[in-house]
């Protein structure tokens, strides 16, 4: 159970830090222009 969640929360986590990698990308080229 707890190797489970933790495997969960850790896929959560690297899915959050993908997404604020795209959201900093989108808004740096946002700023260029």
């Amino acid at each position: 159970m707890e190797n489970s969640l933790e495997q969960k929360a850790q896929s959560i986590l690297e899915e959050n830090v993908k997404n604020i990698d795209l959201i900093s990308y989108f808004c740096k080229s946002t700023k260029k222009t």
